[in-house]
């Protein structure tokens, strides 16, 4: 086994860990369960509490994709009430542009004596081609959360990744763990990052859909936290993540979205908000 790959980060006031992939996300199992504990809840966790029978059964999970999530997913999208647009012009915006006569004047060019000091608004199509939009996902919740509630959540994110690439623009996803009062007998907090897709990274549906699963969080995030110092028989509290986010991306807090669970309109509704949003940020 390999020794403890959690490391203490001042600015986080916790013990990091970022997995840079799925594969390495999946990899907890290679490290050792940490000392003054004996917390196995990734390996114990019941099927109603994980939507899994197993830990290997979650790893399967996520390696190979969640078909299930994706059809969801998939119905989702077909009920979307915006018009997709073109994959080469998603938006448009106003560019400035100076001539002899235009709408206002430019104070600046009428002093150096610039003929061409006269401003005007002309709309341009802005191309999504090379465009990054980022998808922020703070995935830690409380346990008293069902799974069911989960796995619906998990079906929004997934058809909000897939309705931005849709347009031509790229996406990023990351979703991050943030546990308080968690180890060294809750004197301490821990964060995870799991990077899901990167903005270079084909978008493999299947996989983000099974990165939002209950189990992604409930077994595979919680064999990550055992490997820490005497942590908490509860796992700790679900915090939100004290990493910065990237300009342009939308944070989303899962716990939140608890509320939308079950009300397809409001769903489809905020999928559509998240997404105007997103497009709107991105450069």
């Amino acid at each position: 086994m390999k020794p403890n790959p959690w490391k203490w980060d001042e600015g986080l006031n916790a013990y990091a860990l970022t997995c840079d992939s799925t594969a390495d996300f999946l990899s907890a199992d290679e490290y050792g369960y940490g000392p003054g504990h004996s917390e196995r809840q990734s390996k114990t966790g019941s099927l109603d509490f994980t939507r899994t029978h197993n830990y290997d059964e979650a790893v399967k999970l996520l390696g190979e994709g969640w078909p299930e999530g994706v059809n969801l997913a998939s119905q989702l999208q077909a009920k979307l009430s915006y018009a997709m647009a073109a994959a080469d012009t998603v938006s448009e915006r106003f560019h400035a542009t100076w001539d002899v006569a235009g709408e206002e004047p430019d104070i600046g060019r009428y002093l150096t004596g610039e003929p061409e000091n006269m401003m005007d608004y002309r709309l341009e199509e802005v191309p999504s081609f090379g465009r990054v939009a980022s998808v922020v996902v703070d995935g830690c919740v409380s346990g008293g959360i069902d799974e069911k509630h989960l796995r619906e959540i998990a079906v929004m994110l997934a058809a909000l990744v897939d309705s931005i690439e849709n347009t031509g623009i790229r996406c990023e996803m990351v979703i991050r763990y943030r546990h308080g009062r968690v180890c060294e007998g809750g004197s301490k907090a821990c964060e995870l990052e799991h990077w899901v897709k990167k903005a270079s990274q084909p978008l493999d549906l299947p996989k983000v859909a099974a990165a939002c699963h209950p189990s992604a969080f409930r077994r595979i995030a919680f064999r990550w936290i055992e490997c820490l110092t005497e942590i908490d028989s509860g796992y700790g509290v679900p915090l939100t993540s004290k990493r910065k986010h990237e300009p342009g991306s939308v944070a989303v807090d899962m716990s939140e979205l608890v509320s939308h669970v079950g009300n397809e309109d409001a769903i489809l509704k905020w999928i559509e908000e998240q997404r105007t949003r997103l497009m709107e940020g991105v450069q």
